[in-house]
């Protein structure tokens, strides 16, 4: 996405849910004298970001520390040609549409 290497973030808009889901889960498994309870919790369970770059591309990124939602550490990458995903674990690979061109490209902008 050449960030830091031709284009760069000018701006992001981030929004987050209420933190409910750390405070839920310690009242139905913690008793009530577990060192938790004296703990506030005050950011997001899951908070959504947008930034934009100088060239008008837009990365979306979100991170959930608590929602209850499979795990997942899949990447994905997608533009006008195609889209990519990705994930992480030991000798995985990238999953493309469309071209091997498009592939190529993708594979290189996440690893370099």
């Amino acid at each position: 996405m050449d960030v830091n290497r031709g284009d760069r973030a000018v701006s992001i808009t981030s929004i987050g849910t209420p933190a409910l889901g750390l405070a839920a889960y310690r009242k139905e498994h913690m008793p009530p004298g577990d060192p938790s309870w004296k703990e506030s919790y005050i950011g997001a369970d899951r908070t959504i970001s947008l930034v934009q770059t100088a060239k008008g591309r837009v990365i979306r990124l979100e991170h959930d520390v608590s929602s209850p939602h499979p795990y997942s550490r899949t990447n994905s990458l997608g533009g006008t040609r195609g889209g990519c995903s990705r994930t992480i674990r030991s000798g995985s690979t990238w999953g493309c549409g469309r071209s091997t061109r498009t592939r190529r490209a993708a594979t290189a902008a996440w690893t370099t």
